[in-house]
């Protein structure tokens, strides 16, 4: 449980530190370098902790011999995938240089990112009785909704 809480937390710090970032990357606000560079430092460093703990857990379920079980279960590829991509926006922005910030991909890029930490926030929440009731039928519809997301983008694409 106190595993459990230990990713909990460093979920929350993760969320408000790239909400941070994009507070700071906008372009309505004076550019501080110091609280940006802040931020980059502290996203690696919490990038380097949740990579050592998914390497753990798959290094953990491959020992008990259930590394069929990790392969095919769908939120452990989901956290593998937030990983690496949380480890390529992380990394792209401590060396670009800040002017090219404002690329449409490295937007693009970082929204999915920011957006997939907060499903995964969610995801952890979850763990919390009394937010977890609240929470279950919010990520019900989320799921629900994947048909008509699909739909439309096409829409979008196609206009």
């Amino acid at each position: 449980k106190s595993l459990a809480s230990f990713r909990l937390g460093i979920a929350g710090i993760e969320v408000v530190n790239f909400l941070f970032i994009n507070y700071i990357l906008d372009e309505t606000t004076s550019v501080n370098m110091t609280s940006l560079n802040i931020t980059i430092a502290v996203s690696l460093v919490i990038w380097f902790v949740s990579l050592f703990m998914e390497v753990v857990q798959a290094v953990g379920y491959l020992s008990e011999h259930l590394g069929s079980r990790y392969a095919t279960t769908l939120r452990y590829w989901f956290d593998a995938f937030v990983a690496v991509w949380t480890g390529g926006v992380s990394i792209a922005l401590f060396f670009m240089p800040f002017e090219h910030t404002d690329d449409f991909r490295f937007r693009t890029a970082f929204g999915v990112l920011l957006f997939l930490k907060c499903v995964r926030f969610l995801i952890y929440l979850r763990q919390v009785k009394s937010v977890g009731i609240k929470i279950l039928p919010m990520n019900q519809t989320m799921l629900g909704i994947y048909p008509f997301l699909g739909v439309f983008s096409l829409y979008l694409i196609a206009t």
